[in-house]
């Protein structure tokens, strides 16, 4: 029996760890679901000029899936999992900036007036952040496959 307390080791990493990064997933998703579901929900509601490409509940479900694959990629960093969970995050973060913007184009109908708003450009850098991060995690993947030693791998014998 060990002299030393060796704590218990979750997917490599110790539980202490492990409860660090679970904790920053849990707190990170709920700004997700904040910033994703009640501001854009509140803003919809109080502003019912606006024209909506859909209606405020699908709000919740992009919410929800943006924080979980967030969670997963806090969680799961520096394994392949992580990665991916970053790969589809920023897809899921450009498709629903394109979604709540109506693809750049803001109309308001106000008193009988129809006022259209074009901002396309501004929108590729609202996308900007969400399309790094597929970038970054693609690099962090692909880094990790070529800095691994060919003995790593484990070999499939076909007969």
């Amino acid at each position: 029996m060990s002299r030393y307390f060796n704590p218990p080791k979750i997917l490599g990493m110790g539980i202490f760890s492990f409860a660090a990064r679970v904790v920053y997933a849990v707190v990170s998703g709920i700004i997700t679901v904040v910033i994703f579901f009640y501001l854009p929900n509140t803003f919809f509601r109080n502003f019912s000029e606006v024209s909506v490409p859909f209606s405020n509940g699908d709000f919740f479900y992009y919410a929800i899936l943006i924080a979980f694959l967030g969670g997963l990629q806090i969680i799961f960093s520096g394994h392949f999992l992580g990665d991916g969970a970053g790969i589809f995050d920023g897809a899921a973060q450009i498709f629903y900036i394109y979604l709540v913007t109506n693809g750049g184009l803001l109309t308001i109908a106000t008193s009988g007036f129809v006022a259209s708003v074009d901002f396309r450009t501004i929108l590729y850098l609202l996308m900007a952040p969400s399309a790094l991060l597929i970038v970054s995690s693609v690099i962090s993947a692909c880094s990790r496959v070529s800095t691994q030693r060919v003995s790593d791998f484990e070999e499939a014998v076909l007969n």
